[in-house]
C-alpha cells in the first residue's frame, strides 16, 4: 500500500503466477526493474526524480512492513484513457 497510487502487483518473470517470498528473519530480497518487482498502478500524482514515498508491505506471515519507495527517474500517471496492451 502506499498513497501515491491506488494499487501495488507484483511485476517480473513469473508475474501472474503464485509466489511464495519464503524469507527468513534477516534475510534480504532486492527488488529490480529486470526482475521482481513491485509496479504501481492508478497514480495519483507525477513522480518526480529524488523522491521518496511511504510503501507499505503485506506479508501472510510477518504482517504490514513500512519501507520507502524511491524514485529513480520522473514518473508520470497513464492517461485516463490509457489502456495497457501487451505487443509480441
Amino acid at each position: 500500500r502506499t498513497p501515491i497510487a491506488t494499487g501495488v502487483v507484483m511485476g517480473g518473470p513469473r508475474a501472474g503466477q503464485p509466489l511464495d517470498l519464503a524469507l527468513q528473519p534477516g534475510q534480504s530480497l532486492e527488488l529490480t526493474e529486470e526482475g521482481l518487482h513491485l509496479r504501481l498502478t492508478g497514480l495519483v500524482h507525477p513522480l518526480p526524480a529524488g523522491r521518496k514515498y511511504r510503501l507499505e508491505l503485506l506479508f501472510e506471515h510477518a504482517g504490514p512492513i513500512a519501507t520507502d519507495l524511491s524514485v529513480d527517474f520522473d514518473v508520470q500517471p497513464a492517461p485516463k484513457s490509457f489502456t495497457s496492451r501487451r505487443f509480441l
